[in-house]
């Protein structure tokens, strides 16, 4: 492999291009305007209004009891096209709201009123205000109804068979426009394969700070994107803030005190008899909180509340929002991610190119989850999200403990252990992410003759004391709270079930494993596209669950290279042993966490987010083990296919579920978002 600029424009290709993205823009989004140039707008017809709309002097209507209803009849003429449009006068948060049309029609196979799907009608955007049909004939009445409350005072603008304009979308331009040079640019015969990543010459320096400054910027975006989430509204979306004072005031239970009732009921953690008992007293509680003997405790992990907010309110004497603390700790995943990424590849892997470098980085970033929990930055990704950027950053640690000599650094070590120690304290199943350094370190903490030297002890003290440290911290903060060194709270739940009771049951396992691993994607018509997967079981018991949108085999085609690597195992390298263990670690983790998180909380959107790192991390891992073989053979260019082709695939779903959630989604927050997008996408509207 010889060094090679990594960039050198190829302005005839660029050229080409932007020469088909403009005539895709042209001549294909923009086919229903040469569609309808020949239409001719129809002017001789009868309008009748609904009683429920009342003309105003200035030529506006006011809504009012009764049918809103804009009837056009006696049209007997071709009917292609309709201009609509709803401009709401009193309310400007009108404007980024849709106002759902119902359609009834009569043409001339139909002399009776038949039913024509819904459309929304945004007046912030132009292109939903025309409308194309398909009659049967003749077109001889059209009756819209107006979905739309009363006392609301509008303008309406309508056209009959008009001429739909050109919409040059200048947006959609240059986002095709980038795909088509991103996909030119990752071609299997571009130069960016045949410049190592480790010798990039003035690239290096740019690369991967240039790749974190984007992707940390993005971060930030997402987190502040749904303005649901820029409040932390509910009672327990507060909890860690209400935590901080709680420490502030030298206690670890919430200053808050329950009500009577629920400390008089024999059962609190019984939902329905607990909202039965609410009603009857006029009383209320704490939801999601812990209760236990009477007093109010967060049961979610407590590194974040030592990290983050408890410093934060103590200095400040102002309380951290969620939103805030899931962007730091997305900035320290993404940190040790690359730094991870970077050691990989400088030990195992150095003749790496830049190519294959950034699209397993871009790869493993959209596949892990990550997009997700800063979308959504609720109380609920905190611990999720610390748990797995500490566990990369003490893996991380690790990485950089072995000496290049040999030996390891007992501090580098004592660091990578105090990270990987704060896991547990954050989501505790997650701790299984130091069986990644376990694997690493295996040939100098399980070796005796190591052990014995000066380096050697001075490491297992390193690494054995700070584990130690942390392990006694959460075993005493347990104990003080729960009376039992093991329990983190969460059994205490005030929430849908009485989690101490849920146990292990042997037949949750397979709905857990179909529903996070195996379960399709469910696509429709409409945008989004992405439909949730109904939960139909014959489970004779309580199952909480929520949407999701498929399993992981089902939304990321890098998962599959897992399989893939257990069924060519026998092609790895002596030297990238520890590697394939470790991939093995990751699957068999991801399995572990899902079982678990399906037994003792439930099917949940969110949870995936706990084990889809272990299972992308893996894929990652053989894709190198894999393509390493394939070099110099047939398959080489296959494989950089493949993984164009996996980003390609992450990058398609994230924006499928960009805007669906299980509740407080983008969809329905971000109105002027959807609606601009929608009509960017669906051009065929």
């Amino acid at each position: 492999m010889q060094r090679t600029e990594p960039c050198r424009i190829n302005f005839p290709v660029i050229l080409k291009i932007t020469l088909a993205v403009l005539a895709l823009e042209l001549l294909v989004f923009n086919f229903r305007h040469w569609e309808s140039m020949g239409n001719r707008e129809i002017k001789s017809y009868q309008i009748t209004l609904g009683e429920g709309l009342v003309m105003q002097d200035d030529g506006s209507y006011l809504t009012g009891p009764g049918e809103k209803t804009i009837e056009f009849s006696n049209i007997n003429r071709e009917l292609k096209t309709l201009y609509l449009d709803v401009d709401v006068l009193e309310n400007q948060e009108s404007v980024n709201r849709a106002a759902t049309l119902y359609q009834h029609a009569r043409d001339d196979s139909n002399e009776l009123e038949y039913w024509i799907p819904d459309r929304d009608i945004w007046h912030s955007q132009e292109k939903s205000r025309y409308l194309t049909y398909h009659f049967y004939g003749n077109c001889k009445s059209l009756k819209l109804t107006l979905a739309l409350d009363d006392g609301v005072n509008f303008r309406l603008g309508y056209l009959l068979n008009p001429r739909i304009p050109m919409f040059f979308s200048l947006a959609r331009v240059l986002a095709l426009w980038c795909i088509g040079v991103f996909f030119y640019a990752f071609r299997p015969a571009s130069r960016v394969y045949r410049v190592r990543y480790l010798e990039c010459g003035r690239w290096k320096k740019v690369l991967v700070p240039g790749f974190l400054a984007l992707h940390i910027l993005g971060a930030g975006v997402l987190v502040h994107i749904n303005p649901y989430f820029q409040d932390d509204r509910t009672e327990w979306s507060c909890q860690y803030q209400k935590l901080a004072e709680a420490f502030a005031n030298g206690q670890v239970s919430l200053l808050q005190e329950p009500d009577q009732a629920l400390i008089d009921m024999e059962n609190p953690y019984d939902r329905a008899y607990r909202q039965k008992v609410m009603d009857e007293t006029g009383q209320g509680f704490l939801w999601d909180h812990a209760y236990y003997e009477g007093k109010y405790y967060v049961y979610f992990g407590v590194v974040p509340e030592v990290l983050l907010y408890f410093p934060y309110y103590l200095l400040t004497h102002r309380q951290l929002h969620n939103r805030d603390a899931i962007f730091v700790m997305a900035a320290v995943f993404l940190i040790a991610l690359m730094g991870v990424i970077h050691r990989i590849l400088k030990r195992w892997f150095p003749k790496t190119s830049v190519g294959a470098w950034y699209l397993l980085s871009e790869t493993t970033v959209l596949s892990c989850g990550l997009v997700y929990m800063c979308r959504r930055p609720d109380i609920y990704t905190v611990p999720i999200l610390s748990a797995l950027a500490l566990g990369l950053l003490g893996f991380w640690c690790f990485l950089c403990a072995n000496k290049e000599g040999g030996g390891l650094s007992a501090k580098l070590v004592a660091a990578g252990s105090l990270c990987t120690a704060l896991v547990a304290g954050c989501r505790p199943q997650l701790f299984l992410i130091a069986a990644f350094s376990v694997i690493l370190l295996r040939n100098y903490m399980f070796s005796y003759r190591y052990l014995k030297s000066r380096e050697g002890r001075t490491c297992a003290f390193s690494f054995l004391l700070p584990m130690a440290a942390v392990a006694l911290a959460l075993m005493y903060y347990n104990y003080i709270r729960f009376g039992s060194i093991f329990n983190f709270g969460a059994n205490y739940n005030l929430t849908m079930n009485d989690m101490r009771n849920r146990g292990l049951v042997a037949d949750r396992i397979g709905l857990g494993i179909w529903a996070y691993f195996f379960a399709p994607v469910q696509l429709k018509l409409t945008f989004p596209f992405l439909a949730a997967n109904s939960f139909d079981t014959n489970y004779l018991g309580t199952t909480i669950f929520e949407s999701t949108y498929g399993g992981v085999f089902a939304i990321s085609l890098f998962a599959w290279l897992c399989p893939a690597l257990v069924i060519f195992r026998k092609h790895v390298e002596q030297r990238h042993k520890p590697l394939l263990f470790m991939a093995y670690a990751g699957m068999i983790s991801a399995a572990v966490i899902a079982v678990l998180d399906a037994q003792v909380a439930g099917i949940l959107l969110r949870y995936f987010g706990d084990f889809l790192f272990f299972i992308v991390f893996a894929a990652f891992l053989a894709w190198l083990l894999l393509f390493e073989k394939a070099k110099g053979s047939a398959l080489e260019k296959p494989m950089l296919v493949f993984l164009l082709v996996c980003l390609a695939v992450a990058a398609l779903y994230q924006g499928l579920q960009f805007f669906v959630d299980t509740g407080e989604s983008l969809m329905d927050y971000r109105k002027d978002l959807f609606s601009t997008v929608k009509y960017q996408v669906m051009f065929w509207l």
